[in-house]
């Protein structure tokens, strides 16, 4: 852009390069970028991958997909897959509510569980758990056994929808029992959900 100033010609120049973000560069050191992706859900992180190139090698590294594997391994979360009609939606669990503890009484509902000990010589074991009588109190429906979580639970669930949502963990070495609401599954009310344990999120399946 030139123009005139008494006899002087003025000439100004602006290049692209000077009025936009340089995407190839970051402003952050590597580490602390990295740590803020480790923070965001699955979902953000695959689109986040399409903001710019340097993103995207960064969040497709082995050592970016390593750290976020661990991190969700350490998080393990529910998984529900609930059935409405001829759709399955998938839900993670959302905010826990308050859990209810009850210790163990007298009066006892007995669960006995068959487990694998040896898949190649098909030896099984059985295990029988006595459940506190408060157990009545808390459940609204049928339930069926999830499976066992890393903290010696069992987790009971429902083999309906209801509202309000919850599972029930049962602690095989305290005796006691705690039933936690789960939120966001009103919408299925009354359809049959399946639960899924230790759920963990793996950028490398996007």
């Amino acid at each position: 852009m030139k123009r005139q100033k008494g006899g002087l010609t003025i000439s100004q120049r602006v290049t692209r390069s000077t009025t936009r973000l340089d995407r190839n560069s970051l402003t952050l050191p590597v580490e602390v970028v990295t740590e803020i992706f480790l923070r965001l859900p699955l979902k953000s992180i695959a689109t986040c991958r399409c903001v710019c190139k340097l993103w995207s090698s960064l969040l497709r590294s082995q050592d970016f997909t390593d750290s976020f594997l661990t991190k969700s391994c350490a998080r393990p979360r529910l998984l529900f897959a609930c059935h409405d009609h001829n759709e399955i939606h998938f839900l993670l669990s959302s905010q826990l509510n308050h859990p209810k503890h009850n210790s163990y009484v007298n009066k006892s509902v007995i669960v006995t569980l068959w487990v694998l000990r040896g898949a190649a010589k098909h030896e099984w074991s059985k295990r029988v758990y006595v459940l506190p009588p408060s157990w009545k109190d808390l459940v609204t429906g049928p339930m069926y056994i999830a499976g066992m979580v890393g903290t010696k639970e069992i987790v009971f669930s429902p083999l309906y929808q209801i509202v309000p949502s919850y599972v029930i963990y049962f602690n095989v070495k305290s005796k006691t029992i705690r039933k936690v609401g789960i939120q966001g599954m009103e919408a299925f009310q009354g359809e049959m959900i399946n639960t899924y344990l230790n759920y963990v999120e793996n950028v490398e399946l996007l």
